[in-house]
């Protein structure tokens, strides 16, 4: 299966983008890169080893945006390389966080899904 088959099953428009995160489980932190996110989740790029259905925080700032932490499931992982790539289903957002989230989304993708900071398609 190829990643991007694997990853193509997403729910809502995601925005490329490039932003370290912190993933806060059981045992221990790990960094991480977030690739890209939506309104129900993000794409994760790291060397720490997590289950399918894991729960975790997870605490990021966005470029020029919020700073969140919030609680995830791990929905999907695919080995590429010497890191794993995982997709992350948001477990429901406060109100105040949602709200945040949408916010950024709305100030950086076009009503085409084009990302506004990089100027790719989502």
């Amino acid at each position: 299966m190829s990643i991007n088959s694997n990853f193509d099953k997403r729910r809502s428009p995601r925005m490329h983008i490039a932003c370290m995160v912190t993933v806060h489980t059981g045992r221990g932190d790990y960094p991480g890169l977030i690739r890209n996110i939506s309104k129900t989740g993000f794409g994760l790029e790291t060397t720490g080893l997590f289950y399918l259905g894991e729960k975790n925080k997870f605490e990021f700032e966005l470029p020029g945006g919020p700073r969140l932490k919030i609680e995830g499931t791990i929905a999907r992982a695919v080995k590429a390389g010497q890191t794993i790539l995982y997709g992350i289903r948001f477990l429901p957002l406060s109100m105040f966080d949602a709200w945040r989230l949408q916010s950024f989304l709305d100030k950086h993708i076009i009503g085409d899904g084009t990302n506004k900071l990089s100027g790719h398609n989502t």
